[in-house]
């Protein structure tokens, strides 16, 4: 085991990797590639979002995962791209979606609404004369706040805005500025008060972290601070301290010469600056870029933070490493998992003190393409045995447009015992049918609009038909109940 250098403020100590424990690694996706950008739990689900370009176009993607198994997955977007920034569950039975489209030849921001079968209620855009981007939402009582920015070609500006549950606009406003602002994530301080991070170029041409607090009644703002220093420094994730403060995490260049390191900072209520912590893995060279992704506080005021190193394993490679600290930023530990490929975290979400998980983008052991990863994170002692679970090969593009082509459906559906895929025509076809993994668990020659026997082993939940009719090909998604 490869020894770290913590350096913070000019201390140095020598530590070994413990603290945290790797306790399952699940890698999911097909012969395309995609990613994942942000997860939420409910009841014991994970709801994990992410983008794909199986469909031919960059489309996002949801699914629904309990236990390594996934229960539901859908495609968004069809034939124009739509990039799935943000997740945010609400209720036993609502989730609400965010990102981007360009569905009418310009970037505005995209909305859905949906029930956790992945029924869409409702979607709707935000249109600017500028391209528009939403990258991260949170939910209120009875509202949704987005953070993103506007592009006019040359510069970015703040964005934010508020919608009711129907997903009606009340306001926008943005932050016109002579240089880039961005925001990053919002999140809740109170009923009212919501927090926005990211990075501003206003003060020169270093970038300086970014807080804004809003009023959402309003949509006022009540302050506007940066940080930093001679350098480029900004806030990837930002969160309400169980003592009121506000703590971000992000990446800094400004107190090192040669490398980018992750920035930990604090401030109170009104945006004072209580304290920074930096975190530099060592190289070699000291040449290579560490970068802060996300973070969670523990119940006893321990800080969990989720980031890239380039500095452990081959040379340049991206791996993700997942770091403990006091209350106060001290660094107590960690975990780094090198799979020898870039793999690195885009998300994090705490169930309780013993059970985190973690999102990320892996280029390991997924045959030549980048898929979705899932850690499952416990806070016991080092455990550095990686259990993968390797993905099968299947190309399962079944986003809305796919369940009308080549005038095919599946009856009924959900299925019970056995199914009819109908047709216009009697004619020969290849069936197959696969679960979310895309584990093969049928396949047949047969007739459109004759029964079929649908597998008794099968467990309850989403699976996806194949029907290979000549030269053309559709999936088809069915529920199977028991």
């Amino acid at each position: 085991m490869k020894a770290l250098i913590f350096i913070f403020f000019g201390l140095v100590c020598f530590s070994g990797i413990g603290q945290v424990s790797e306790v399952g690694y699940t890698i999911f996706g097909n012969d395309s590639n995609e990613y994942t950008t942000d997860l939420d739990t409910l009841s014991d689900f994970l709801y994990i979002v992410g983008n794909t370009n199986e469909c031919g176009y960059n489309n996002g993607f949801v699914v629904k995962q309990k236990n390594d198994s996934i229960y539901n997955r859908i495609v968004i977007g069809a034939d124009n791209i739509k990039v799935i920034e943000s997740i945010e569950t609400y209720s036993l039975d609502t989730i609400f979606i965010a990102g981007y489209t360009n569905k009418n030849q310009n970037y505005d921001i995209y909305i859905s609404k949906m029930d956790t079968a992945f029924n869409i209620q409702k979607s709707a855009t935000i249109e600017f004369e500028d391209w528009t981007f939403c990258k991260d939402i949170a939910v209120g009582n009875d509202f949704l706040i987005g953070a993103g920015e506007t592009h006019n070609g040359v510069d970015y500006d703040a964005l934010l805005f508020k919608m009711n549950m129907n997903l009606d606009t009340l306001w926008t406003y943005t932050y016109p500025q002579i240089k880039n602002q961005k925001l990053t994530k919002i999140i809740s301080y109170n009923d009212t008060i919501f927090i926005a991070c990211g990075y501003s170029e206003v003060t020169g041409k270093e970038r300086d972290v970014l807080l804004i607090s809003i009023n959402t009644n309003t949509g006022d703002t009540l302050w506007t601070n940066t940080y930093g220093g001679l350098n480029d420094d900004e806030c990837n994730s930002v969160i309400r301290a169980l003592d009121g403060g506000i703590v971000g995490f992000g990446t800094t260049s400004s107190y090192t010469s040669t490398t980018k390191d992750t920035y930990l900072f604090k401030v109170d209520s009104s945006g004072s600056f209580i304290w920074s912590n930096l975190h530099q893995v060592q190289s070699a060279s000291n040449t290579l870029d560490e970068k802060g992704i996300d973070l969670i506080e523990l119940t006893n005021g321990e800080l969990l933070v989720s980031a890239i190193t380039e500095s452990f394993g081959a040379y340049g490679v991206q791996s993700t490493m997942i770091m403990k600290t006091t209350s106060t930023g001290d660094w107590l530990g960690g975990y780094i998992y090198d799979g020898g490929h870039d793999d690195f975290p885009t998300a994090m979400r705490r169930v309780n003190d013993t059970v985190v998980f973690v999102s990320g983008i892996a280029n390991s052991q997924t045959f030549g393409y980048s898929d979705s990863y899932i850690l499952k994170l416990k806070r016991v002692n080092v455990n550095n045995t990686i259990s993968i679970k390797r993905k099968e090969q299947v190309r399962l593009c079944y986003s809305d447009i796919e369940h009308h082509k080549n005038n095919l459906i599946v009856y009924p559906n959900p299925i019970k015992t056995r199914f009819v895929i109908e047709s216009n025509t009697d004619e020969n076809i290849n069936i197959m049918i696969y679960d979310l993994l895309g584990k093969e668990i049928f396949r047949k020659k047969g007739m459109t609009n004759s029964y079929n026997e649908f597998p008794q082993s099968a467990t309850f939940g989403t699976y996806i038909i194949k029907i290979k009719k000549g030269d053309s090909i559709s999936f088809l998604k069915i529920i199977y109940v028991q």
